[in-house]
């Protein structure tokens, strides 16, 4: 997305928004940051959502003033998951879980093997070397 972004092979004015996962992840060099600055260039009136599953890292108020910078957002809302309103739009999309089982070929069960003695080797170095670790 960065390079058509900066070779504008994607048109940021018919763009309509953005939303971020993870916000309090972004720092002024992330990629997220990145995007949403050259978005901001070609895109002054789009959105830009940003959520977070961590309230702790949003509650500590240096943090959440960066992520508001480095993603441009001019305020913010905080919506609890037992609120009315985000409990329905929960309720109302329920995740379906598919699990796939993709058996390992001969030569990936060597591989795996080779770095399970690998691990048991240098664990029993380790443990050799300083017997304090456990």
């Amino acid at each position: 997305l960065v390079i058509d972004l900066l070779q504008g092979r994607v048109p940021t004015d018919l763009i309509t928004g953005l939303v971020f996962l993870n916000a309090h992840f972004v720092t002024y060099i992330s990629v997220e940051s990145f995007i949403t600055r050259l978005y901001r260039q070609g895109n002054k009136t789009g959105f830009i959502k940003a959520l977070s599953s961590s309230p702790t890292a949003i509650a500590r108020g240096v943090q959440t003033e960066q992520t508001m910078k480095h993603l441009f957002l001019p305020k913010i809302h905080l919506w609890p998951r037992f609120h009315v309103s985000v409990s329905e739009a929960i309720d109302a999309h329920k995740c379906e879980v598919i699990e796939l089982h993709i058996p390992l070929s001969e030569s990936m069960k060597a591989v795996q093997t080779c770095l399970v003695e690998l691990l048991q080797f240098c664990t029993k170095e380790l443990k050799r070397l300083i017997p304090s670790v456990d």
